[in-house]
């Protein structure tokens, strides 16, 4: 559910996402040429697959995703709902535990 920066490759984006990726790649890039950098995480993608289904985001989601092609939902609007419901969220009890 959790894996450390330094232990994700760009062949990862599949399970950590490609920006989660990138960062392990810069993180342990950057280490190997003598600089520091802070510690960091990655959730996988099956833990945010669960903390949509924990929260109910997909429908939430899919919703949003329909007003908008409907044209009665601006796309700023349609974001903001999507980030607020999210923000919302609780993970999984063993997401958070790991």
């Amino acid at each position: 559910m959790v894996v450390w920066l330094e232990d994700v490759r760009r062949d990862d984006v599949a399970r950590v996402g490609r920006k989660n990726a990138s960062l392990g790649e810069l993180t342990r890039g950057l280490a190997a040429a003598g600089v520091r950098v802070p510690p960091g995480f990655a959730t996988t993608a099956d833990a945010f697959r669960g903390f949509g289904r924990e929260n109910g985001l997909d429908q939430l989601i899919a919703a949003a995703l329909a007003e908008l092609a409907a044209g009665r939902l601006a796309l700023d609007e349609a974001g903001r709902r999507i980030r607020r419901a999210m923000g919302r969220g609780r993970w999984p009890a063993d997401t958070e535990a790991a």
